[in-house]
């Protein structure tokens, strides 16, 4: 049970409380990027904790850390982009209230 995978219950390689070893990155550029243990990148994209204390196994295999990669790059994406366009929109919101030059007092306090 201690090197089955508990994400498909494959045999599992790699312990995850360490990073992802550099020699499963594509290229030696992505090391500093992936800094976190393996088990953070679990619990970020699954919302699961796991411990070493858990009881449950602690090996994971190459083909689910590549998903893992995956994963957690897509939910990155798509979190940082939503809050770009939020801040985005929230920019454009402010700035296009004084610019409107001919408002009345009781339209400025509708609108801030």
């Amino acid at each position: 049970m201690e090197s089955i995978n508990p994400t498909c219950s494959a045999p599992g390689s790699h312990t995850i409380f360490a990073k992802i070893p550099p020699y499963l990155h594509e290229h030696p550029r992505e090391c500093p990027r992936w800094t976190m243990p393996i088990s953070r990148l679990l619990t970020e994209v699954t919302g699961l904790d796991s411990s070493e204390a858990d009881g449950l196994p602690q090996k994971i295999c190459v083909v689910c850390i590549s998903y893992l990669k995956h994963a957690y790059t897509f939910r990155r994406q798509a979190i940082d982009n939503v809050a770009a366009l939020l801040a985005a929109r929230y920019l454009v919101t402010r700035r296009a209230v004084p610019f409107q030059k001919n408002l009345d007092k009781q339209q400025l306090m509708q609108t801030g």
